[in-house]
């Protein structure tokens, strides 16, 4: 009997704190008139498992009519409190850790920033949006609520006998990678300055590495971040393509009975077994764990 088991693993709230950074790119501060804005971070929606004080948090700032004024990482950092330094003229901010690099698209004509990693990543993608309304004119510190945007997946690859032992994948393949049909292809902020995923379905693939020396659990990927499904309605849908040593290719496709959603980490255990025709796995069992994760 083939076997696919799926845990389903949520951290608790945390506490985000941040070291002290440099302001990065866009705007010359010796342009213009900027102002300074102390923000505090403690965010218990986010659900992290990196080092939060490694993480870089920027501030993406926007005028009124829509122009994009800068990229602005903390000027300076004290305990849960940083400042940054922003133009004068800010109307809107968006606060996430994902660099320019990871920026799709920074304006456009419709949407005047979208958010879609340009590699599957290990990091967290966390965004909030907060208005300079909300900055307090006493200069105490404005609350920022980060946000994760993305699903952490996990897959690991087991190879079993007929008699359920497990097999040395060395000998039967030398490579295996996952795909997740059906999940949104990004995240943006509208025109009207709503953060919100795309309206598009597409596939998200993960590559896995070579199988080059003997090994009974073969990790395919590592808390990629895997947006959400875009039908939360119906099960996430889970493609795995397997080469044989013979330079087969075999893809199956096995579908879960719930989604992929954001702020969880889901860690796939494949149990694959071969057959005359390849290769075959069918979905038995779904286990389903919570786990405290202490990052204070």
């Amino acid at each position: 009997m083939k076997k696919i088991y799926i845990i389903v693993l949520m951290t608790v709230a945390s506490l985000l704190t941040f070291s002290c950074q440099q302001k990065i790119q866009t705007a010359d501060p010796g342009t213009g008139s900027f102002r300074t804005i102390s923000v505090s971070a403690a965010s218990p929606e986010v659900k992290s498992l990196l080092d939060p004080s490694a993480d870089i948090v920027y501030v993406y700032t926007f005028s009124e009519s829509k122009e994009f004024l800068g990229i602005f990482s903390p000027a300076m950092s004290d305990g849960y409190t940083f400042t940054y330094n922003i133009p004068d003229d800010t109307y809107l901010m968006v606060f996430t850790n994902m660099a320019d690099s990871d920026v799709m698209e920074v304006t456009s004509e419709n949407n005047p920033l979208v958010f879609k990693p340009l590699t599957l990543t290990e990091q967290d993608m966390v965004i909030a949006r907060e208005y300079a309304v909300s900055i307090p004119d006493d200069g105490s510190p404005m609350q920022i609520h980060l946000e994760r945007i993305a699903s952490k997946v996990t897959v690991d690859l087991v190879l079993k006998s007929s008699y359920g032992t497990d097999l040395d994948l060395y000998d039967f393949i030398q490579y295996a990678g996952v795909a997740f049909p059906g999940v949104y292809e990004y995240y943006y902020l509208s025109n009207y300055w709503f953060l919100r995923y795309s309206g598009t379905s597409v596939s998200q693939s993960v590559m896995g590495m070579l199988v080059s020396e003997s090994t009974t659990r073969y990790n395919i990927c590592n808390d990629v971040s895997i947006l959400p499904s875009y039908d939360a309605s119906s099960g996430a849908v889970m493609e795995l393509t397997v080469i044989d040593k013979a330079g087969y290719s075999t893809t199956l496709s096995a579908t879960l009975n719930y989604p992929l959603e954001a702020n969880k980490r889901y860690r796939l255990e494949v149990s694959l077994r071969p057959v005359d025709t390849g290769f075959g796995f069918t979905v038995e069992d779904i286990v389903t764990e919570d786990i405290i994760i202490n990052l204070n």
